[in-house]
């Protein structure tokens, strides 16, 4: 049996974009498992930096990431 997909909250997008946080990192964030501001704020930006490495090489996403210091600031 398979787990049920998770539906993701939209709305917490405004809570993203009020972190700082660009509109294109907000999906990819999604991906990582980071869903709400909370889970942002509550995690180490190196953890962050190396979950969006992960996923950006999964996806073969070409942007350039934010540094940790731009991570940072979403604190």
């Amino acid at each position: 049996m398979r787990p049920e997909k998770k539906q993701i909250d939209n709305n917490n997008d405004e809570e993203f974009i009020e972190l700082g946080i660009p509109q294109q990192w907000i999906d990819i964030l999604h991906k990582a498992g980071y869903h709400n501001a909370s889970s942002i704020k509550n995690t180490n930006p190196a953890a962050i930096f190396n979950d969006l490495c992960r996923i950006k090489k999964k996806l073969k996403i070409e942007d350039n990431l934010p540094s940790i210091e731009e991570i940072k600031k979403w604190m």
